[in-house]
């Protein structure tokens, strides 16, 4: 659940031709993940897209692009990675 809203996974042979391991779909609001992710690479794509979610929940996409978006994604998820708020 982000803020209330059920976000689904679904697993995917190949995502976007094979350049991205997950995607965040607004239409549908759920996480498409390759196939045969497992372990850290897992979590992380996992986590990368649910904060995508969450970035739509709160309507980011209204007042930043989508470079901007995601590279406040890329270091958000990396500083939870780092600083050890996820494992």
């Amino acid at each position: 659940m982000i803020y209330g809203k059920k976000c689904k996974a679904k697993w995917l042979d190949s995502i976007d031709g094979g350049r991205n391991y997950g995607e965040f779909c607004r239409e549908t609001f759920s996480i498409k993940l390759e196939r045969g992710l497992s372990g850290e690479k897992l979590k992380k794509v996992l986590l990368h897209e649910l904060i995508h979610a969450l970035f739509y929940r709160i309507k980011m996409y209204a007042v930043i692009s989508h470079e901007v978006e995601e590279l406040a994604v890329e270091n958000l998820d990396e500083f939870l990675f780092e600083s050890g708020f996820v494992k």
